[in-house]
């Protein structure tokens, strides 16, 4: 009889890794726009990412309506859209849940 059930260790996800997902990144600069942080230069330095990267992180949620630009005497300034608001709501519930979940050390969940 096979075993459908694996215990996964949650402890395997690095909350404060190196490297941070593509989610974390994208979370990370809506927060920073919900904070009031508005003009590219304070973005790269908020989230801790270079020039190329945060425009193609911007470029791509621009396109997914997260975020909004504004563009005033020349100078562009990006904001957090309702759609951003809620990404950011549902990101930080699902975070919850995985964290509640870490603590717990390991779950019994049906394999694939």
């Amino acid at each position: 009889m096979i075993n459908h059930t694996r215990k996964f260790d949650f402890n395997c996800l690095a909350w404060r890794k190196k490297y941070r997902s593509y989610f974390e990144i994208i979370a990370s600069i809506l927060e920073a726009l919900k904070n009031g942080v508005t003009v590219k230069c304070s973005l790269m330095k908020y989230i801790g990412t270079n020039s190329m990267q945060l425009k193609k992180y911007l470029e791509c949620l621009i396109q997914m309506g997260l975020v909004e630009v504004d563009i005033k005497n020349g100078q562009i300034f990006y904001k957090i859209s309702e759609k951003g608001l809620e990404f950011l709501r549902q990101y930080y519930v699902l975070l919850s849940i995985l964290l509640g979940a870490s603590n717990r050390k390991s779950i019994a969940l049906p394999s694939v």
